[in-house]
């Protein structure tokens, strides 16, 4: 990261120019260390804008087109295979099949 430039200025100072001195850190980004009895007591920095909330992003790209919570398809229609049948134990589960054993 790039360190911008900075300028050191008494707290009288300071009071004295402080309109100037905003409008040159919002224009040029350099940094303004102000100072009580020589040691830093504030920093004005240049603003930096709010990043966007990617909440709600693409709201108004969909189109409703009408109930999304029903089954698009009725309940009765629905039919298990095999494998969930046996899920639900309504189908026994397949025996395995024996190896038939080889002749020597």
């Amino acid at each position: 990261m790039q360190r911008r430039a900075e300028i050191t200025i008494p707290a009288a100072q300071f009071k004295a120019k402080c309109l100037a001195l905003m409008e040159r850190v919002a224009a040029t980004g350099e940094e303004v260390v102000i100072t009580k009895h020589g040691r830093p007591v504030a920093k004005l920095v240049q603003a930096v804008e709010p990043r966007k909330s990617s909440f709600g992003f693409a709201k108004d790209m969909v189109l409703y087109m009408g109930d999304v919570m029903s089954p698009a398809i009725d309940p009765a229609d629905w039919e298990p295979d095999e494998e969930e049948l046996r899920l639900v134990g309504a189908l026994p589960a397949p025996t395995p099949k024996r190896r038939s054993k080889k002749k020597r």
